[in-house]
């Protein structure tokens, strides 16, 4: 029992504790998510790849093959936790009027999700510790809780455990955020490459030699059509190597393979947030808003946050940007309507390019940024009243 790293909770009965879990269980899902999205991102890019290349056929459903692959390489802890790497596991114990706690398992992200909660207060004790500056009543107080917590039988304890069987299947639009960056995906080709070729031919090249032959391979725009089978000629990695070998012994061959490499490195990236907007309202009265391309999921409804001081872009919980100093009547002509058309725009050298349209929900927000302001600053001051009268309290029991 790890009571030195306890904790004790300010909730008085299990019905409470168990609304509490759900929340925590909410926020710690979509840590999971993004761990796992991520995984079987880069697993399914893989597959992707190797077809590319020529080394293996692109599996019927990669997704669900990427996602089996990424469920054994996790399997289970030797306490049998399913997925160790990505779970999370808490223990809790009822004693008298107390709801103790023990973070028994979970990466640092759960651990920082975990204290940071309002509810959550560090309240350790074991019998080889330091007080550590805690009053020795307080800590004789601490004592009576753990001693009667530890004392208990296997079992009679709560156990909160994030993931209790086998991760799911999940498909483009759990990963499509998630995908590698094109140095991930080169240096796994390169890898996967060497691995493909018992001759030992790709040996006698540079690394940088390398990279510049599988660049030619892969395309670096991956969305989810790449992942549709293909009918495209097969031949091994190795052999394809040979052919763009002997084709740049050409210089004429050599100079154009050397210039589509330099203008694939040349291509930009996808915005990272979406930091400006225009809007633009069209003879018809339709209102366009036109953003960095960022790679918005065309499947999922897009929200527009429009308030007094900015502009909010998010999708499935995630914000996107924000747009500051946006012109007043900007603002006005977003708040005469609940829907707009979303456009992203790629800036491709001197041209701008369309790249999606969405239709987007716009919510005014104006009025819960002054409430929401006041109401924070009043909880604030009433929870570290409460939080500190609390504390004394436990103390002295």
């Amino acid at each position: 029992m790890t009571s030195a790293k306890g904790y004790r909770l300010k909730l008085n009965n299990i019905i409470e504790l168990s609304a509490w879990l759900d929340d925590y269980r909410t926020t710690s899902l979509r840590h999971l998510g993004k761990l796992y999205g991520t995984l079987v991102a880069h697993k399914a890019v893989e597959y992707l790849d190797r077809d590319r290349m020529g080394i293996t056929d692109l599996p019927d459903d990669v997704f669900a093959v990427a996602c089996s692959d990424v469920r054994k390489s996790l399997g289970r802890s030797a306490t049998g936790i399913i997925a160790p790497d990505l779970n999370c596991s808490i223990k809790f114990h009822l004693v008298h009027d107390a709801v103790l706690a023990t973070f028994t398992h979970g990466n640092d992200e759960y651990l920082k999700a975990w204290e940071a909660n309002k509810a959550v207060v560090k309240w350790g004790w074991a019998a080889d510790a330091e007080p550590g500056g805690i009053p020795e009543q307080a800590w004789k107080v601490r004592e009576k809780y753990w001693s009667k917590a530890n004392s208990r039988k296997l079992g009679g304890d709560l156990q909160f455990l994030l993931v209790d069987k086998p991760l799911p299947d999940i498909g483009w639009g759990a990963i499509w955020r998630y995908l590698p960056s094109n140095e991930q995906r080169i240096s796994v080709a390169v890898e996967a490459l060497k691995e493909s070729d018992p001759t030992g031919l790709m040996n006698r090249y540079s690394g940088q030699k390398l990279k510049e032959m599988v660049l030619r391979s892969i395309e670096q725009e991956v969305n989810k059509n790449s992942f549709l089978k293909s009918t495209r000629n097969r031949m091994s990695g190795a052999k394809k190597i040979r052919q763009d070998v002997a084709a740049a012994r050409k210089p004429s061959v050599a100079k154009d393979i050397q210039e589509k490499i330099e203008a694939k490195e040349r291509k930009p990236a996808r915005a990272s947030e979406i930091d400006h907007a225009d809007i633009i309202v069209a003879s018809d009265n339709k209102i366009f808003v036109a953003v960095p391309y960022v790679g918005l999921d065309p499947d999922s409804r897009v929200f527009v946050q429009v308030s007094d001081k900015h502009v909010a872009f998010s999708q499935n919980g995630v914000q996107y940007g924000f747009v500051d100093n946006v012109k007043r009547s900007s603002l006005d002509v977003l708040k005469t309507t609940n829907q707009v058309i979303l456009i992203e725009i790629e800036k491709n050298f001197d041209e701008r390019l369309l790249r999606a349209k969405h239709m987007a929900i716009v919510t005014d927000i104006s009025l819960q940024d002054g409430f929401g302001s006041a109401i924070n600053r009043f909880k604030q001051i009433a929870n570290t009243s409460m939080r500190e009268k609390e504390l004394k309290e436990w103390e002295k029991h």
